[in-house]
């Protein structure tokens, strides 16, 4: 058995069943690429399960385009004003720089997310809804959790950046999944992993699987660079139901607090200064009441999720999944 195939199993299967370990060690090649399919698919169906309870309608509805989605221009303009406090404060410039860097990634490959969505390739819309859904979310905690209203001797106001071991510790999962999404795209291995899959759904130009990249080549790009993403992801969005009204919303009061710092900085008129800060310390407390409603609600989430995510990182394999993987009668699959 060649190597690479010995560790997609070691990895995916507990081959320290003495059944599992004498059926995978006895397979023939065409039986390796049958369980191998049959393994992928497995474990993604496992996310799809938790990720069509999740409401991802407005961020489908730009079709993989994401300067089409709705939200894209207040999105972009958030991470800007973040970029700009992260700067002046001199903190928090990393985390906010890897929100940039996955804005800029959807956005350079948003070529192969709209070819994913015109050919129903399951795993890529999904992965797309779901990045999409990850950046709306940790602009949301960061700016809850880091930005803090300051209030000057002279009454001007500015926003900086705070807080970052509790940003960290806390609410880091959705952050650590975007590095992790940026990575994969740096690496190509978006690409390689999604395109073949599209290239298999077009019709009179289907690639063969086996003969582009080899099923073992494209499964090891899936299962170990997309499908970690993906169940981290869902998972934590299942446990966490939560909403994109509520991420617009922080938004939204992002940009009006960066707008009063602005009119802050160029009244010299004190007691207009003094309205403002006034203004400020209102969001100030808002977002502390946000903050703290989303650690609430947050905190047993991603245990919940922590928890599945291994629970599902494995799965089994059967002597009919190898003589022939099962059809994908019971929802999406990979291959």
């Amino acid at each position: 058995m060649r190597r690479d195939s010995q560790l997609f199993f070691y990895e995916t299967l507990d081959m320290h069943d003495l059944d599992t370990f004498q059926l995978v060690m006895s397979l023939n090649e065409q039986e390796q690429s049958n369980a191998v399919i049959s393994i992928g698919n497995r474990l993604y169906k496992m996310i799809v399960n938790k990720i069509e309870d999740i409401d991802f309608r407005e961020i489908e509805k730009s079709k993989g385009d994401i300067t089409k989605f709705s939200a894209y221009k207040r999105t972009k303009d958030c991470i800007d004003v973040l970029m700009t406090i992260a700067n002046q404060s001199k903190a928090g410039v990393e985390e906010v720089s890897t929100l940039n860097e996955a804005l800029k990634n959807l956005e350079k490959h948003k070529d192969l997310f709209i070819d994913g969505f015109k050919t129903n390739t399951s795993i890529v819309k999904y992965f797309y809804d779901t990045i999409v859904m990850a950046l709306i979310s940790d602009i949301g905690f960061f700016t809850t959790v880091c930005v803090e209203f300051i209030k000057n001797p002279d009454s001007t106001v500015s926003l900086e950046i705070k807080n970052l071991q509790e940003y960290k510790s806390r609410f880091y999962l959705v952050h650590k999944n975007l590095e992790r999404f940026n990575k994969v795209c740096n690496k190509g291995e978006l690409e390689k992993g999604f395109r073949p899959l599209i290239g298999n759904k077009i019709k009179h130009e289907a690639i063969p699987l086996i003969a582009s990249l080899g099923i073992i080549g494209i499964a090891f790009i899936i299962v170990y660079a997309i499908i970690p993403i993906l169940r981290d992801l869902t998972y934590l969005f299942f446990s966490f139901r939560s909403h994109l009204s509520d991420w617009f919303t922080i938004q939204k009061e992002l940009l009006e607090a960066n707008a009063l710092r602005i009119k802050s900085l160029k009244d010299t008129d004190g007691k207009n200064n003094k309205e403002i800060a006034a203004s400020q310390e209102k969001w100030a407390n808002r977002m502390a009441k946000i903050a703290d409603f989303l650690a609430i609600k947050y905190v047993p989430a991603e245990k919940n999720a922590i928890k599945q995510a291994t629970k599902d990182s494995t799965t089994t394999i059967t002597k009919n999944d190898v003589i022939e993987p099962p059809d994908a009668d019971d929802g999406p699959s990979l291959f």
